[in-house]
């Protein structure tokens, strides 16, 4: 929150009453004290809690997770925290819901309103698509019935959320021929998507997933795995905030032929961006990708 960090995850300590809850704690930036030092519950419904994603927007922090407490299939709720470590909204906020599960949310922030995305089963068809809703700081989901960003024959995943301040990136892997990815921007006045169809962002030889999304406040940055060289690499591409427009054919970042890089995450500093991926140069053992 540009003073300390929020960590979130899953813990199991109460798994026998409660199942899987979504624990958080704070970290000082300073020296890296952990301020909340039993850790404060976010959410501890009834069955299992998991899969939680985190973004602060200035004023608080909005908590995201998938959640099994009707019984049936995953829900995503969202929790508000204060930078003071108060769970604002402790029994959740249900950011859809229905028959069919939803998955793995991502979250993102425009320093004023939130976006969280989402892997959704509700189709009719035996595929995930994704589908996304906008939340402010006083809490209400501004889209109760979801936005959809890819509604395709084919199964997508892994939503990243980026910003450039005003409006949102969200990207995906979807498995139209292999595994590619694929983006639209949001429009956070009104929650419009502005890219129907979805943009390829990268459909190169081989593989492109899991991604993470960052940008410099121009443009942004996606950077993902890829195996067009035949291992596994990190990789980015810029995509235009203002047109959706693919600038470049995928970069790079770090290359082997021998070894696996995989699982690049990004984050912009105002100067510069910093790229960070899991590396298998020494170690003989290549890291299994998911």
């Amino acid at each position: 929150n540009g003073t300390d960090y929020l960590v979130a995850w899953v813990d199991d300590r109460n798994s026998a009453a409660t199942g899987q809850d979504i624990h958080a704690a704070r970290v000082q930036a300073s020296d890296g004290a952990v301020l909340d030092a039993t850790s404060f519950v976010v959410s501890n419904a009834t069955l299992t809690q998991n899969a939680p994603a985190a973004a602060w927007n200035g004023t608080t922090y909005l908590v995201a997770w998938s959640d099994i407490r009707s019984g049936g299939a995953y829900d995503i709720y969202v929790a508000r925290v204060t930078g003071a470590g108060a769970v604002s909204d402790p029994s959740g906020i249900p950011a859809t819901g229905g028959g069919n599960p939803q998955l793995y949310p991502a979250v993102g922030t425009n320093g004023t309103g939130y976006l969280v995305a989402w892997m959704d089963g509700r189709p009719a068809v035996a595929a995930y698509d994704v589908y996304a809703v906008r939340l402010d700081s006083t809490g209400p989901v501004l889209d109760p019935a979801g936005i959809a960003l890819e509604t395709s024959v084919s199964d997508a995943s892994a939503p990243s959320i980026g910003s450039n301040g005003t409006d949102y990136l969200v990207a995906w892997e979807n498995f139209v021929s292999g595994q590619d990815l694929f983006g639209a921007r949001v429009r956070a006045s009104d929650g419009v998507a502005l890219d129907v169809p979805p943009i390829v962002v990268s459909a190169a030889t081989g593989d492109q997933d899991i991604a993470t999304v960052t940008s410099d406040g121009t443009d942004y940055l996606v950077v993902f795995d890829d195996t067009r060289d035949g291992e596994v690499d990190a990789y980015g591409t810029r995509v235009s905030a203002a047109t959706g427009a693919v600038l470049d054919t995928g970069f790079p970042i770090s290359g082997s032929a021998t070894v696996n890089e995989s699982f690049p995450s990004a984050s912009w500093n105002g100067t510069h961006y910093l790229v960070a991926w899991m590396d298998g140069r020494r170690s003989s053992a290549q890291p299994a990708r998911q």
